[in-house]
């Protein structure tokens, strides 16, 4: 007599459901924001006063999170002045 497959938990899970999870674990970790928040363009403005933040593209956008969050804070200001003169 076999269980009924409605009464058990599922415990098997096919290659391509964890692939698939897996994925999209992944695309969760991934920043896909397209604007700066109010305390980086702050950050910004101080760091660099009279900084022109329109009209940004979003590898700069990408590039000066990355400046203000994952830098050393020593060349912080050169780093974005960098970025934005591109």
């Amino acid at each position: 007599m076999s269980p009924n497959p409605e009464a058990t938990p599922m415990t098997f899970r096919p290659p391509a459901l964890r692939a698939l999870a897996a994925v999209l674990a992944l695309a969760a970790c991934v920043s896909t924001n397209d604007t700066l928040s109010a305390a980086d363009r702050s950050e910004i403005g101080r760091l660099v006063p009279g900084a022109q933040l329109d009209g940004l593209t979003r590898t700069q956008i990408t590039q000066l999170q990355q400046a203000l969050h994952n830098g050393d804070g020593f060349d912080t200001a050169y780093d974005i002045q960098s970025i934005l003169a591109r």
